[in-house]
């Protein structure tokens, strides 16, 4: 559930100010600017977004897992930047050599 309200929400959950602070007179028209969408006011959006970390946090635990999930990287990215760095290429050759492909072949439009 975490996972998925964070794919839903972004960063939102970690990073949304609290009532007193986004009632603060000084911060009120930045948060009425970058708040309101669409037809949601920032007053409901905020209530909805603190609604949601309820549910997510029931501890403390719970709400340092939603903070790393939500304030840093999302697992996805962590996943791809993993993926884009690791070195395939030994892989590809035990996949050739299992299939009996020869090296030379692997140079068309399929990459093995």
């Amino acid at each position: 559930m975490a996972h998925l309200t964070r794919e839903l929400v972004g960063g939102q959950l970690a990073v949304t100010p609290d009532s007193v602070t986004m009632a603060d007179s000084e911060i009120k028209p930045y948060i009425d600017q970058y708040y309101s969408v669409g037809t949601w006011s920032p007053e409901d959006r905020g209530k909805l977004l603190y609604f949601a970390r309820d549910l997510l946090n029931s501890s403390y635990a719970g709400h340092r897992t939603t903070f790393e999930l939500f304030a840093q990287s999302p697992p996805f990215a962590q996943q791809m930047a993993v993926f884009n760095n690791f070195d395939l290429e030994p892989n590809r050759e035990l996949v050739r050599k299992a299939a009996g492909i020869k090296p030379n072949t692997t140079k068309s439009s399929i990459r093995l």
